[in-house]
Protein backbone atom coordinates (compact mmCIF):
# COMPACT_ATOMS: atom_id res chain seq x y z
CA UNK A 1 0.00 0.00 0.00
CA UNK A 2 1.29 3.46 -0.86
CA UNK A 3 1.76 5.85 1.98
CA UNK A 4 0.32 8.83 0.08
CA UNK A 5 -2.75 9.84 -1.89
CA UNK A 6 -2.49 13.43 -3.09
CA UNK A 7 -4.96 16.18 -3.95
CA UNK A 8 -4.83 19.97 -4.21
CA UNK A 9 -7.30 22.23 -2.40
CA UNK A 10 -8.48 25.37 -4.14
CA UNK A 11 -6.75 27.94 -1.94
CA UNK A 12 -3.61 25.97 -1.31
CA UNK A 13 -1.44 23.20 -2.55
CA UNK A 14 -2.07 20.30 -0.26
CA UNK A 15 -2.26 16.57 -0.06
CA UNK A 16 -4.41 13.74 1.19
CA UNK A 17 -2.37 10.96 2.68
CA UNK A 18 -4.01 7.59 3.15
CA UNK A 19 -2.67 5.00 4.59
CA UNK A 20 7.84 2.47 22.77
CA UNK A 21 10.14 4.19 24.74
CA UNK A 22 11.31 4.44 28.39
CA UNK A 23 11.42 7.94 29.84
CA UNK A 24 15.00 9.04 30.47
CA UNK A 25 15.49 11.89 32.98
CA UNK A 26 16.71 15.08 31.38
CA UNK A 27 18.25 16.10 34.72
CA UNK A 28 21.94 15.28 34.97
CA UNK A 29 22.04 14.45 38.64
CA UNK A 30 25.80 14.99 38.68
CA UNK A 31 25.21 18.61 37.69
CA UNK A 32 22.78 19.39 40.50
CA UNK A 33 24.15 21.69 43.23
CA UNK A 34 26.08 19.74 45.89
CA UNK A 35 23.82 18.63 48.70
CA UNK A 36 25.89 20.66 51.16
CA UNK A 37 25.93 23.78 49.01
CA UNK A 38 24.54 26.65 51.05
CA UNK A 39 24.88 30.36 51.56
CA UNK A 40 26.50 32.39 54.30
CA UNK A 41 23.89 33.07 56.96
CA UNK A 42 23.45 35.07 60.15
CA UNK A 43 21.41 33.59 62.99
CA UNK A 44 19.85 36.06 65.43
CA UNK A 45 18.43 34.69 68.68
CA UNK A 46 16.29 37.20 70.58
CA UNK A 47 15.19 36.94 74.20
CA UNK A 48 11.74 35.84 72.94
CA UNK A 49 13.19 33.07 70.73
CA UNK A 50 12.68 29.45 71.81
CA UNK A 51 16.47 29.09 71.78
CA UNK A 52 16.74 31.60 74.63
CA UNK A 53 16.55 30.55 78.28
CA UNK A 54 16.63 32.80 81.37
CA UNK A 55 17.18 31.62 84.95
CA UNK A 56 16.41 33.93 87.85
CA UNK A 57 14.54 37.18 88.12
CA UNK A 58 14.86 39.22 84.94
CA UNK A 59 12.62 42.17 84.13
CA UNK A 60 11.20 42.92 80.69
CA UNK A 61 11.91 46.46 79.48
CA UNK A 62 11.77 48.63 76.39
CA UNK A 63 12.91 51.93 77.89
CA UNK A 64 16.28 52.20 76.20
CA UNK A 65 16.31 52.05 72.43
CA UNK A 66 18.45 49.82 70.24
CA UNK A 67 17.11 46.42 71.24
CA UNK A 68 16.00 43.59 68.95
CA UNK A 69 12.43 42.39 68.93
CA UNK A 70 9.70 43.70 71.26
CA UNK A 71 11.76 44.13 74.45
CA UNK A 72 14.84 43.13 76.36
CA UNK A 73 15.43 41.63 79.82
CA UNK A 74 17.23 43.57 82.56
CA UNK A 75 18.80 42.01 85.64
CA UNK A 76 19.92 43.84 88.80
CA UNK A 77 23.50 43.40 89.95
CA UNK A 78 24.05 40.17 91.90
CA UNK A 79 26.45 37.31 92.50
CA UNK A 80 25.69 35.29 89.34
CA UNK A 81 22.48 33.55 90.39
CA UNK A 82 20.65 35.01 87.36
CA UNK A 83 21.75 33.62 84.01
CA UNK A 84 20.65 34.10 80.41
CA UNK A 85 21.45 31.48 77.76
CA UNK A 86 21.19 31.68 73.98
CA UNK A 87 21.01 28.21 72.41
CA UNK A 88 21.84 28.00 68.73
CA UNK A 89 18.78 26.02 67.65
CA UNK A 90 19.07 25.75 63.86
CA UNK A 91 16.74 23.32 62.09
CA UNK A 92 17.94 22.12 58.72
CA UNK A 93 17.95 19.12 56.45
CA UNK A 94 21.08 16.97 56.68
CA UNK A 95 22.47 13.96 54.91
CA UNK A 96 23.84 11.82 57.75
CA UNK A 97 26.86 9.59 57.11
CA UNK A 98 28.67 7.15 59.38
CA UNK A 99 32.18 5.77 59.07
CA UNK A 100 33.87 2.74 60.56
CA UNK A 101 36.65 0.27 59.96
CA UNK A 102 35.71 -3.17 58.73
CA UNK A 103 36.83 -6.59 59.92
CA UNK A 104 35.33 -10.05 60.04
CA UNK A 105 34.76 -9.69 63.79
CA UNK A 106 32.58 -6.61 63.40
CA UNK A 107 28.88 -6.62 64.13
CA UNK A 108 26.45 -7.41 61.32
CA UNK A 109 23.57 -5.61 63.00
CA UNK A 110 25.01 -2.40 64.39
CA UNK A 111 22.19 0.03 65.11
CA UNK A 112 22.60 3.74 64.63
CA UNK A 113 19.79 5.73 66.27
CA UNK A 114 19.18 9.07 64.58
CA UNK A 115 17.34 11.63 66.73
CA UNK A 116 15.63 14.06 64.38
CA UNK A 117 12.47 16.07 63.79
CA UNK A 118 9.38 14.92 61.91
CA UNK A 119 7.24 17.02 59.54
CA UNK A 120 5.63 18.73 62.54
CA UNK A 121 9.08 19.52 64.05
CA UNK A 122 8.48 17.05 66.86
CA UNK A 123 11.42 15.04 68.12
CA UNK A 124 11.49 11.46 66.88
CA UNK A 125 14.09 8.83 66.13
CA UNK A 126 14.94 6.41 63.35
CA UNK A 127 17.03 3.25 63.72
CA UNK A 128 19.34 2.33 60.83
CA UNK A 129 20.99 -1.09 61.04
CA UNK A 130 24.29 -1.65 59.22
CA UNK A 131 26.82 -4.47 58.74
CA UNK A 132 30.19 -3.12 59.83
CA UNK A 133 32.00 -6.05 58.26
CA UNK A 134 31.52 -4.16 55.00
CA UNK A 135 32.08 -0.64 53.62
CA UNK A 136 34.90 0.16 56.02
CA UNK A 137 36.92 3.30 55.48
CA UNK A 138 34.11 5.00 53.55
CA UNK A 139 31.34 7.39 54.40
CA UNK A 140 28.11 5.37 54.52
CA UNK A 141 24.87 7.34 54.15
CA UNK A 142 22.35 6.56 56.89
CA UNK A 143 19.71 8.82 55.37
CA UNK A 144 18.48 12.39 55.09
CA UNK A 145 16.88 13.88 58.18
CA UNK A 146 15.50 17.17 59.44
CA UNK A 147 17.57 17.94 62.52
CA UNK A 148 17.93 20.58 65.23
CA UNK A 149 21.35 21.70 66.48
CA UNK A 150 19.94 21.43 70.01
CA UNK A 151 18.39 17.98 69.87
CA UNK A 152 19.88 16.38 66.78
CA UNK A 153 22.25 13.56 67.54
CA UNK A 154 23.17 10.01 66.58
CA UNK A 155 23.95 7.23 69.03
CA UNK A 156 25.29 3.73 68.70
CA UNK A 157 25.60 1.03 71.40
CA UNK A 158 27.30 -2.29 71.88
CA UNK A 159 23.98 -4.12 71.34
CA UNK A 160 25.29 -6.19 68.41
CA UNK A 161 26.56 -9.64 67.46
CA UNK A 162 30.15 -8.43 67.06
CA UNK A 163 32.51 -5.57 67.78
CA UNK A 164 30.95 -2.16 67.31
CA UNK A 165 33.17 0.57 65.91
CA UNK A 166 32.43 4.17 66.90
CA UNK A 167 34.59 6.31 64.64
CA UNK A 168 32.96 9.38 63.07
CA UNK A 169 29.69 10.92 61.89
CA UNK A 170 29.29 13.55 59.19
CA UNK A 171 26.32 15.86 58.94
CA UNK A 172 26.13 17.32 55.45
CA UNK A 173 23.68 20.18 55.02
CA UNK A 174 21.14 19.77 52.23
CA UNK A 175 19.85 22.73 50.26
CA UNK A 176 16.17 22.26 51.18
CA UNK A 177 14.82 24.67 48.60
CA UNK A 178 16.14 22.42 45.85
CA UNK A 179 16.15 18.87 47.13
CA UNK A 180 13.88 18.43 50.15
CA UNK A 181 11.25 15.75 49.50
CA UNK A 182 8.99 15.44 52.53
CA UNK A 183 6.76 12.69 51.11
CA UNK A 184 9.62 10.73 49.49
CA UNK A 185 7.82 10.53 46.14
CA UNK A 186 10.90 11.44 44.10
CA UNK A 187 9.72 15.00 43.44
CA UNK A 188 11.31 17.95 45.24
CA UNK A 189 8.93 19.90 47.48
CA UNK A 190 9.82 23.27 45.92
CA UNK A 191 8.80 21.93 42.47
CA UNK A 192 5.57 20.48 43.87
CA UNK A 193 4.63 23.78 45.50
CA UNK A 194 5.50 25.72 42.35
CA UNK A 195 3.15 23.52 40.31
CA UNK A 196 0.23 23.31 42.72
CA UNK A 197 0.97 19.82 44.08
CA UNK A 198 0.97 18.65 47.69
CA UNK A 199 4.51 18.01 49.01
CA UNK A 200 3.06 15.84 51.79
CA UNK A 201 1.07 13.56 49.46
CA UNK A 202 3.19 10.94 47.69
CA UNK A 203 0.26 9.78 45.56
CA UNK A 204 0.26 12.89 43.36
CA UNK A 205 3.59 11.85 41.81
CA UNK A 206 1.75 9.20 39.78
CA UNK A 207 -1.07 11.53 38.68
CA UNK A 208 -1.12 12.89 35.12
CA UNK A 209 -2.40 16.38 35.92
CA UNK A 210 -2.43 17.77 32.37
CA UNK A 211 -3.46 14.47 30.67
CA UNK A 212 -0.47 14.43 28.32
CA UNK A 213 0.62 10.85 29.01
CA UNK A 214 3.29 11.74 31.58
CA UNK A 215 2.92 11.45 35.35
CA UNK A 216 3.95 14.37 37.52
CA UNK A 217 7.11 12.46 38.47
CA UNK A 218 7.93 11.95 34.79
CA UNK A 219 7.28 15.64 34.11
CA UNK A 220 9.68 16.51 36.96
CA UNK A 221 12.40 14.29 35.51
CA UNK A 222 11.84 15.56 31.95
CA UNK A 223 11.80 19.23 33.07
CA UNK A 224 8.38 19.71 31.40
CA UNK A 225 5.38 21.66 32.66
CA UNK A 226 2.95 19.37 34.54
CA UNK A 227 0.16 21.90 33.95
CA UNK A 228 0.59 22.13 30.17
CA UNK A 229 0.13 19.06 27.94
CA UNK A 230 2.38 20.68 25.31
CA UNK A 231 5.24 22.36 27.16
CA UNK A 232 7.01 23.63 24.05
CA UNK A 233 3.79 24.65 22.25
CA UNK A 234 4.56 22.78 19.03
CA UNK A 235 1.28 20.83 18.81
CA UNK A 236 2.76 17.55 20.07
CA UNK A 237 1.87 16.39 23.57
CA UNK A 238 4.72 15.91 26.00
CA UNK A 239 3.92 12.21 26.38
CA UNK A 240 4.03 11.66 22.63
CA UNK A 241 7.35 13.49 22.29
CA UNK A 242 8.94 11.46 25.07
CA UNK A 243 7.66 8.15 23.64
CA UNK A 244 8.90 9.13 20.16
CA UNK A 245 12.31 10.17 21.44
CA UNK A 246 11.78 13.91 20.78
CA UNK A 247 12.63 16.76 23.14
CA UNK A 248 9.37 17.94 24.78
CA UNK A 249 11.00 21.30 25.55
CA UNK A 250 12.06 22.02 21.95
CA UNK A 251 9.55 22.86 19.20
CA UNK A 252 10.24 20.19 16.58
CA UNK A 253 6.82 19.38 15.12
CA UNK A 254 7.78 20.86 11.74
CA UNK A 255 10.77 18.53 11.37
CA UNK A 256 10.74 15.22 9.50
CA UNK A 257 12.49 12.73 11.77
CA UNK A 258 12.27 9.72 9.44
CA UNK A 259 12.76 11.58 6.16
CA UNK A 260 9.54 10.29 4.57
CA UNK A 261 8.31 13.71 3.44
CA UNK A 262 5.85 14.22 6.31
CA UNK A 263 6.44 16.34 9.40
CA UNK A 264 6.48 14.97 12.92
CA UNK A 265 3.18 16.76 13.53
CA UNK A 266 1.53 15.15 10.50
CA UNK A 267 2.74 11.74 11.62
CA UNK A 268 1.41 12.49 15.12
CA UNK A 269 -2.03 13.29 13.67
CA UNK A 270 -1.94 10.26 11.40
CA UNK A 271 -0.94 7.88 14.19
CA UNK A 272 2.07 6.68 12.19
CA UNK A 273 5.56 6.11 13.55
CA UNK A 274 7.50 9.33 13.07
CA UNK A 275 10.76 7.36 13.34
CA UNK A 276 9.87 4.77 10.68
CA UNK A 277 9.53 5.84 7.01
CA UNK A 278 7.65 2.58 6.30
CA UNK A 279 4.91 3.32 8.84
CA UNK A 280 1.62 4.03 7.04
CA UNK A 281 -1.91 5.21 7.75
CA UNK A 282 -4.73 2.68 8.13
CA UNK A 283 -6.65 2.08 4.90
CA UNK A 284 -9.68 3.95 6.26
CA UNK A 285 -7.89 7.20 7.18
CA UNK A 286 -6.90 10.31 5.23
CA UNK A 287 -4.36 12.97 6.20
CA UNK A 288 -5.47 16.37 4.89
CA UNK A 289 -3.00 19.23 4.52
CA UNK A 290 -3.53 22.76 3.26
CA UNK A 291 -2.20 26.32 3.27
CA UNK A 292 -4.17 29.25 4.72
CA UNK A 293 -6.49 31.13 2.34
CA UNK A 294 -5.71 34.81 1.75
CA UNK A 295 -9.18 36.36 1.27
CA UNK A 296 -12.61 36.35 2.90
CA UNK A 297 -15.88 35.82 1.04
CA UNK A 298 -16.29 39.62 0.78
CA UNK A 299 -12.92 39.89 -0.97
CA UNK A 300 -11.05 41.47 1.96
CA UNK A 301 -7.55 40.29 2.80
CA UNK A 302 -7.37 37.51 5.39
CA UNK A 303 -3.98 37.37 7.12
CA UNK A 304 -2.86 34.07 8.68
CA UNK A 305 -2.75 35.59 12.18
CA UNK A 306 -6.41 36.63 11.84
CA UNK A 307 -7.62 33.04 11.39
CA UNK A 308 -9.40 31.77 14.52
CA UNK A 309 -10.11 28.24 13.29
CA UNK A 310 -10.79 26.09 10.24
CA UNK A 311 -13.92 24.17 9.27
CA UNK A 312 -13.33 20.88 7.53
CA UNK A 313 -16.29 19.19 5.81
CA UNK A 314 -16.33 15.73 4.30
CA UNK A 315 -19.09 13.51 2.93
CA UNK A 316 -19.26 10.20 1.19
CA UNK A 317 -20.45 10.19 -2.41
CA UNK A 318 -23.64 8.25 -3.09
CA UNK A 319 -23.06 4.63 -4.13
CA UNK A 320 -23.27 3.98 -7.87
CA UNK A 321 -26.29 1.69 -7.47
CA UNK A 322 -28.37 4.42 -5.80
CA UNK A 323 -30.34 5.76 -8.76
CA UNK A 324 -31.18 9.40 -8.05
CA UNK A 325 -30.00 8.90 -4.47
CA UNK A 326 -32.13 5.78 -3.78
CA UNK A 327 -31.44 2.21 -2.79
CA UNK A 328 -34.22 -0.39 -2.80
CA UNK A 329 -34.04 -3.87 -1.29
CA UNK A 330 -36.88 -6.34 -1.73
CA UNK A 331 -37.33 -9.83 -0.33
CA UNK A 332 -35.55 -11.29 -3.34
CA UNK A 333 -32.34 -9.27 -2.79
CA UNK A 334 -29.14 -10.83 -1.51
CA UNK A 335 -29.15 -8.54 1.52
CA UNK A 336 -32.53 -9.95 2.68
CA UNK A 337 -32.85 -12.96 4.98
CA UNK A 338 -35.85 -14.53 6.71
CA UNK A 339 -36.15 -17.36 9.21
CA UNK A 340 -38.78 -18.99 11.42
CA UNK A 341 -41.60 -21.57 11.15
CA UNK A 342 -44.36 -21.39 8.54
CA UNK A 343 -42.76 -18.53 6.61
CA UNK A 344 -43.92 -18.55 2.99
CA UNK A 345 -43.77 -16.69 -0.33
CA UNK A 346 -46.92 -15.48 -2.05
CA UNK A 347 -48.22 -13.66 -5.14
CA UNK A 348 -51.93 -13.79 -4.32
CA UNK A 349 -52.33 -10.11 -3.47
CA UNK A 350 -51.17 -7.48 -5.96
CA UNK A 351 -48.98 -4.50 -5.21
CA UNK A 352 -45.70 -6.24 -4.40
CA UNK A 353 -42.22 -5.57 -5.80
CA UNK A 354 -40.26 -8.22 -7.67
CA UNK A 355 -41.44 -11.81 -8.11
CA UNK A 356 -43.25 -12.32 -4.78
CA UNK A 357 -43.68 -11.09 -1.22
CA UNK A 358 -42.87 -12.92 2.04
CA UNK A 359 -45.58 -13.80 4.55
CA UNK A 360 -44.91 -14.21 8.31
CA UNK A 361 -47.92 -15.66 10.20
CA UNK A 362 -48.83 -13.97 13.49
CA UNK A 363 -46.78 -15.20 16.43
CA UNK A 364 -44.53 -14.19 19.32
CA UNK A 365 -41.47 -13.03 17.38
CA UNK A 366 -40.10 -16.44 16.42
CA UNK A 367 -40.15 -15.52 12.72
CA UNK A 368 -38.04 -12.56 11.58
CA UNK A 369 -37.25 -10.83 8.26
CA UNK A 370 -34.03 -8.80 8.02
CA UNK A 371 -32.71 -6.30 5.45
CA UNK A 372 -28.98 -5.68 5.92
CA UNK A 373 -27.93 -2.72 3.74
CA UNK A 374 -24.28 -1.75 3.20
CA UNK A 375 -22.33 1.08 1.61
CA UNK A 376 -24.50 4.07 2.42
CA UNK A 377 -23.09 7.56 2.85
CA UNK A 378 -22.05 8.51 6.37
CA UNK A 379 -23.49 11.74 7.73
CA UNK A 380 -26.22 11.98 5.09
CA UNK A 381 -29.91 12.21 5.91
CA UNK A 382 -32.07 9.34 4.63
CA UNK A 383 -35.80 8.74 4.40
CA UNK A 384 -36.83 5.13 5.08
CA UNK A 385 -39.98 3.78 3.35
CA UNK A 386 -41.58 0.32 3.22
CA UNK A 387 -43.82 -1.57 0.75
CA UNK A 388 -46.38 -4.29 1.53
CA UNK A 389 -49.59 -5.75 0.17
CA UNK A 390 -52.82 -5.07 2.05
CA UNK A 391 -55.67 -7.40 3.10
CA UNK A 392 -58.09 -7.52 6.06
CA UNK A 393 -56.10 -10.43 7.54
CA UNK A 394 -52.92 -8.35 7.77
CA UNK A 395 -51.39 -7.10 11.05
CA UNK A 396 -52.49 -3.73 12.35
CA UNK A 397 -49.30 -3.44 14.42
CA UNK A 398 -46.51 -4.69 12.17
CA UNK A 399 -43.26 -3.24 13.59
CA UNK A 400 -40.16 -2.29 11.61
CA UNK A 401 -37.00 -1.77 13.72
CA UNK A 402 -34.18 0.32 12.23
CA UNK A 403 -30.67 0.00 13.74
CA UNK A 404 -27.73 2.25 12.86
CA UNK A 405 -24.72 3.98 14.42
CA UNK A 406 -25.39 7.55 15.61
CA UNK A 407 -22.93 10.47 15.82
CA UNK A 408 -21.91 9.42 19.34
CA UNK A 409 -20.77 6.04 18.10
CA UNK A 410 -23.67 4.24 19.77
CA UNK A 411 -26.19 1.90 18.18
CA UNK A 412 -29.51 3.68 17.81
CA UNK A 413 -32.84 1.85 17.41
CA UNK A 414 -35.95 3.44 15.92
CA UNK A 415 -39.27 1.58 15.92
CA UNK A 416 -42.01 2.19 13.30
CA UNK A 417 -45.41 0.54 13.81
CA UNK A 418 -47.71 0.33 10.75
CA UNK A 419 -51.18 -0.97 9.87
CA UNK A 420 -50.77 -3.36 6.93
CA UNK A 421 -54.51 -3.81 6.42
CA UNK A 422 -54.30 -0.65 4.29
CA UNK A 423 -51.75 1.38 2.33
CA UNK A 424 -50.55 -1.59 0.30
CA UNK A 425 -49.04 -1.37 -3.16
CA UNK A 426 -47.35 1.99 -2.64
CA UNK A 427 -44.34 3.22 -0.72
CA UNK A 428 -45.20 4.30 2.81
CA UNK A 429 -42.84 6.69 4.61
CA UNK A 430 -41.57 5.40 7.96
CA UNK A 431 -39.14 8.16 9.03
CA UNK A 432 -35.77 9.90 8.59
CA UNK A 433 -32.39 9.24 10.16
CA UNK A 434 -28.69 10.16 9.82
CA UNK A 435 -26.29 7.17 9.94
CA UNK A 436 -22.66 7.46 11.00
CA UNK A 437 -21.60 4.09 9.67
CA UNK A 438 -22.02 2.62 6.19
CA UNK A 439 -24.23 -0.26 7.38
CA UNK A 440 -27.80 -0.33 8.67
CA UNK A 441 -30.21 -3.13 9.60
CA UNK A 442 -34.02 -3.22 9.31
CA UNK A 443 -35.93 -6.05 11.00
CA UNK A 444 -39.60 -7.07 10.86
CA UNK A 445 -40.90 -9.87 13.09
CA UNK A 446 -44.20 -11.76 13.35
CA UNK A 447 -44.91 -10.42 16.83
CA UNK A 448 -48.20 -8.93 15.69
CA UNK A 449 -51.99 -9.45 15.60
CA UNK A 450 -52.18 -10.68 11.98
CA UNK A 451 -50.16 -11.74 8.96
CA UNK A 452 -46.99 -9.64 8.54
CA UNK A 453 -45.84 -8.88 4.98
CA UNK A 454 -42.13 -8.42 4.31
CA UNK A 455 -41.80 -7.18 0.75
CA UNK A 456 -39.38 -4.25 0.25
CA UNK A 457 -37.72 -1.24 1.90
CA UNK A 458 -36.32 1.91 0.30
CA UNK A 459 -33.69 4.44 1.36
CA UNK A 460 -33.81 7.85 -0.30
CA UNK A 461 -30.98 10.30 0.30
CA UNK A 462 -31.94 13.88 1.17
CA UNK A 463 -31.54 16.30 -1.72
CA UNK A 464 -29.00 18.19 0.43
CA UNK A 465 -26.66 15.71 2.10
CA UNK A 466 -25.59 16.67 5.64
CA UNK A 467 -21.83 17.05 5.74
CA UNK A 468 -19.68 16.10 8.71
CA UNK A 469 -18.10 19.31 10.00
CA UNK A 470 -14.95 19.39 12.14
CA UNK A 471 -13.59 22.50 13.86
CA UNK A 472 -9.79 22.67 13.79
CA UNK A 473 -7.64 25.12 15.79
CA UNK A 474 -5.68 27.65 13.77
CA UNK A 475 -2.39 26.44 15.30
CA UNK A 476 -2.88 22.98 13.83
CA UNK A 477 0.06 23.22 11.41
CA UNK A 478 -2.58 23.08 8.61
CA UNK A 479 -3.03 19.31 8.96
CA UNK A 480 -5.81 17.02 10.09
CA UNK A 481 -6.57 13.28 9.97
CA UNK A 482 -10.01 12.06 8.96
CA UNK A 483 -10.34 8.46 10.17
CA UNK A 484 -12.86 5.65 10.26
CA UNK A 485 -13.92 6.11 6.62
CA UNK A 486 -15.70 3.25 4.89
CA UNK A 487 -14.88 2.08 1.39
CA UNK A 488 -16.01 4.41 -1.35
CA UNK A 489 -15.45 7.92 -2.68
CA UNK A 490 -15.26 10.86 -0.28
CA UNK A 491 -15.30 14.59 -0.98
CA UNK A 492 -13.45 17.05 1.27
CA UNK A 493 -13.61 20.84 1.63
CA UNK A 494 -12.15 23.34 4.07
CA UNK A 495 -12.45 27.02 4.88
CA UNK A 496 -10.97 29.49 7.40
CA UNK A 497 -12.97 31.56 9.94
CA UNK A 498 -11.72 34.70 11.71
CA UNK A 499 -12.50 35.91 15.25
CA UNK A 500 -15.53 37.87 13.99
CA UNK A 501 -17.07 34.82 12.34
CA UNK A 502 -16.23 35.95 8.82
CA UNK A 503 -14.92 33.16 6.64
CA UNK A 504 -13.12 32.42 3.43
CA UNK A 505 -14.79 30.53 0.62
CA UNK A 506 -14.77 26.76 0.94
CA UNK A 507 -12.00 25.14 -1.01
CA UNK A 508 -12.82 23.37 -4.24
CA UNK A 509 -14.35 20.01 -3.45
CA UNK A 510 -11.71 17.31 -3.79
CA UNK A 511 -12.25 13.58 -3.65
CA UNK A 512 -10.31 10.63 -2.31
CA UNK A 513 -11.12 6.97 -2.77
CA UNK A 514 -10.87 4.49 0.09
CA UNK A 515 -10.35 0.98 -1.28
Amino acid sequence: MNKTKKAVLVFASGSLVAGCSVLQPKVDLEKLPPTAAGVDAEYVIDNTNPGFYADGEWKSSSVSKGYVGVDYLAGEPGSGEKTATWNLNIIKQYDVFARWTSHSNRGTNVKYVIHHLNDQDLLTKTVVEVDQRQFGGKWFKLGTFRMSTLTGRVTVSDNSDGYVIADALMFKEVEEALTYDADNDGVFDAWELENGLDPTNALDAEVDTDKDGLTNLQEFLALTNPLDADSDGDGLTDGYEVSAGFDPMTADSDQDADGDGYTNYQEYLAGTDSRDPQSVLPDNAVLVTWKPPTTRTDGSVLAPEEIEYYELQYVKALPADMSAGEVISDDGSTDFVVYGPNVSKSTSTSGYLGDYYTVLPAGAGESVAIWHINDIAIGGEYLLSALWTSHPNRAKNATYILEYLNDSGNVEKITFSVDQTSGGGQWQKLGSFIPYSSEITITLSNEADGYVIADAVKLKASSSMIKETVRIDSNSEESYVVSGLSEGTWSIQIRAVDSNGQSSEFSEEKVVTID
